[in-house]
């Protein structure tokens, strides 16, 4: 029978579901009105084009038949002038001569007879000129000008004529015949450009983007002379970037870092100005960047334009190299981001651009929300976040069950990365001449996540500590603890941190023991593990263990010593299928049982759980055929256990015997192998101590001082300072 708590589980999921189906279908009603509601607007812009353009027809149409009544006109007027001087007998009608030698070669117009009488085409085309002058007469050409004179004259003011309908800035108005053609080319590109943008907004603006608001992270070494011409270089680096995502996949749109407001369409929108830029594209960090550094061990990865300089610098920049840039920017694509900036990034690196990928995250803003001290930085992180992913997973589900005024919003985006933990008032230009190997002991795993999650991480790390999720995956050894805050009031007017929420001597004291766990352990694997967390039902009696299922994950943990402590300070696996990576202790009898283990781990972990650890073994062989290779539980019954010395031999060691007793023979040592042995004496391993061991193995790595706030709001007791533990492990 379902107890009481079930059933209200049950009901309250039940409920949930239905709120999410009612919350479902809720949107999937209001994606379908901004459709239609979209529709409906391209619809009404797309009726309003049409009309503007009927307008516009109509309104060249009654403007060209008022011109040619205007020209009716004038032509009326003319003719009734003609007859009005005709009455006068202001007229006179020239000789057949006098006529021939009137004509003009331009186009055949009668001038002023000699004599100055006034023929009946010159007044008439004067008359035409005070009309259309308003009246205004226009002062005469003497009769005896040249022909060559007037056509100049009139070319001369066609030019003025055409310039003047010509509009366009002063300041890129140009003098000459060159100047007239550049001007025209520039304003013909303007409107190629202009058409060329609202097509693409028209067909991009309301577009469904396979991939949307994708954030990339990029760097560019800025090598040109000044800051000024940097930051110009750093604009135009960014438009040459956008220009080689449209040649690989036309629908990339630039997206505006804040949802709603305008994208950008062409790589000429990106204004040259960072202020306005900064919608779409801006720097990390102030105008500093942007000013020569000091070199870098690491400049020798960067392109030629950050290393070989050949133009001359400043005297107070001898020695320094180009800054490296850094940006985000955020983009709509139908490519797959992580091709698509695959196939640009050689002309990318070619401009002096170093770094460009696709951002974990998508958010532009980012912090770290925890670190992990006592958990080796060797390990591979992609496959650790997947195990970070079943931790979080399981500790919602926790939440939802155990925990009071817990609600989920989902899974939140996070990523893992290696950084050196922050400790309040140390410089850490003190570590700058540690090797790199050094330097990488001090580093701890962090998980960042959007700034507006960080405390509801905070909550998650919180739950899976306390009921015990973190040591069931990572192991009783690793601490979970938030990160320090900078405590520094910015240049953004951010105010200063409260400190007294962080016990700072136990982030110091944590931060040293973090440093000889990583010289005391080593990374090693373990083969031929399918799924290392298949649970299996368990009677509690057969295994004296609270847990109604157990896993292989969990029996390493608890059951394979190594003396008096345990063998595995961590196990991780990523997924099913993926290897199953190990950290021990460096002694060793450690190594020497890894070496064991590797040799068939199906069959080590049988024989030493049956014998040693004290499973049932019928239950521990149903286990072991559900996560282990098939290929190594066949060799099970092959191979022979020595329980006393924890020996294992298996069929390939009886094959290698004969190689062994040859290499064991006299004749070898003394002929062929002394160069060996020898070599293996001086290159002796140093293995760490007794004491160090013990250090690592130590379960209470707390302090009390942690946990004087335990019923803080908000973070809880994740603001001690350091843990999110209650001082026990």
């Amino acid at each position: 029978m379902p107890t009481a708590r079930q059933n209200a589980v049950a009901a309250a999921e039940a409920k949930k579901l239905e709120e999410e189906k009612k919350k479902k279908k809720a949107e999937e009603e209001e994606k379908k009105k901004r459709e239609e509601a979209k529709k409906k607007r391209q619809e009404e812009k797309k009726a309003e084009e049409e009309k503007a353009k009927k307008k516009a027809e109509e309104e060249k149409a009654k403007k060209e038949a008022e011109e040619a009544e205007k020209a009716k006109a004038a032509a009326e007027a003319a003719a009734n002038a003609m007859e009005v001087d005709a009455e006068k007998g202001d007229l006179e009608v020239p000789t057949e001569a006098a006529t021939k030698a009137a004509i003009d070669g331009d186009g055949g117009v009668p001038r002023a007879v000699a004599g100055g009488a006034a023929t009946p085409a010159r007044n008439t085309n004067q008359h035409i000129s005070e009309l259309n002058a308003g009246g205004e007469e226009e002062e005469e050409a003497p009769t005896t000008s040249p022909r060559r004179k007037k056509r100049k004259k009139e070319k001369k003011d066609k030019k003025k004529k055409d310039k003047a309908e010509v509009e366009e800035p002063p300041s890129i108005l140009k003098k000459g015949k060159v100047g007239e053609l550049m001007t025209k080319k520039k304003l013909q590109l303007e409107e190629k450009l202009k058409t060329t943008v609202e097509k693409r907004k028209d067909q991009y603006e309301s577009y469904a983007h396979t991939n949307e608001r994708v954030i990339i992270t990029a760097s560019l070494v800025c090598s040109q002379m000044g800051t000024q011409a940097k930051m110009n270089e750093f604009i135009m680096g960014v438009r040459v970037l956008y220009k080689n995502l449209l040649k690989v996949d036309k629908t990339v749109v630039l997206e505006p870092e804040k949802e709603g407001e305008d994208k950008l369409y062409d790589p000429t929108q990106i204004p040259l100005d960072l202020t306005e830029a900064g919608a779409w594209v801006r720097p990390s960090g102030d105008a500093g960047v942007f000013e020569m550094r000091k070199p870098k061990k690491n400049d020798k990865k960067k392109p030629p334009q950050a290393r070989n300089r050949v133009d001359e610098v400043a005297d107070e920049d001898e020695g320094k190299v180009d800054p490296e840039v850094w940006t985000q920017i955020c983009i709509s694509c139908d490519a797959e981001p992580e091709e698509l900036l695959e196939r640009c990034s050689y002309e990318w690196s070619r401009i002096g651009g170093v770094r460009l990928q696709v951002k974990e995250i998508a958010a532009f803003a980012t912090k770290s929300a925890a670190t992990f001290y006592f958990m080796n930085s060797r390990a591979d992180l992609a496959r650790l976040k997947e195990e970070m992913k079943t931790v979080i997973v399981e500790a919602m589900r926790i939440g939802i069950d155990k925990v009071e005024d817990f609600y989920t919003r989902g899974v939140p985006e996070f990523a893992l990365k290696l950084a050196t933990p922050r400790i309040e008032g140390q410089k850490t230009q003190v570590f700058k001449d540690l090797t790199w190997s050094q330097q990488q002991l001090r580093k701890t795993i962090h998980i960042d996540v959007e700034a507006g999650n960080v405390s509801y991480m905070h909550e998650i790390i919180k739950i899976a500590k306390e009921f015990g999720v973190v040591a069931k995956y990572f192991g009783k050894g690793v601490k979970a603890a938030i990160v320090v805050e900078k405590n520094t009031k910015g240049k953004k007017g951010n105010g200063e941190v409260d400190m007294s929420k962080y016990d700072l001597a136990a982030v110091a004291a944590w931060s040293k023991d973090h440093i000889n766990y990583q010289y005391n352990t080593l990374y090693d694997g373990i083969r031929g593990i399918l799924n290392i967390d298949r649970e299996l039902e368990v009677d509690p009696e057969d295994l004296s263990e609270d847990a109604q299922k157990l896993s292989l994950h969990t029996l390493l943990y608890k059951r394979v010593q190594l003396g008096e402590f345990p063998m595995f300070l961590e196990i991780h696996q990523g997924a099913p299928m993926m290897p199953v990576d190990v950290v021990i202790g460096n002694c060793a009898e450690a190594e020497r049982m890894m070496l064991m283990i590797n040799k068939n781990p199906a069959a080590f972990f049988f024989y030493y759980l049956r014998d040693v650890g004290k499973v049932d073994p019928e239950w521990l062989m149903t286990l072991l055929d559900k996560v282990m290779d098939p290929t190594l539980m066949k060799e099970i019954d092959k191979c022979t256990w020595d329980v006393k010395e924890l020996v294992l031999t298996t069929p390939q060691d009886v094959e290698n015997a004969k190689t062994v007793s040859i290499e064991k023979a006299a004749w070898y040592k003394d002929e062929l192998g002394e160069s060996l042995f020898d070599m293996a004496e001086k290159e002796k391993k140093e293995f760490a101590t007794k004491e160090q061991l013990e250090d690592l193995y130590k379960e209470d790595k707390s302090f009390q001082t942690v946990t004087k706030k335990k019923d803080s709001p908000g973070e809880a007791a994740a603001q001690q300072g350091v843990g999110f533990d209650d001082g026990v492990s």
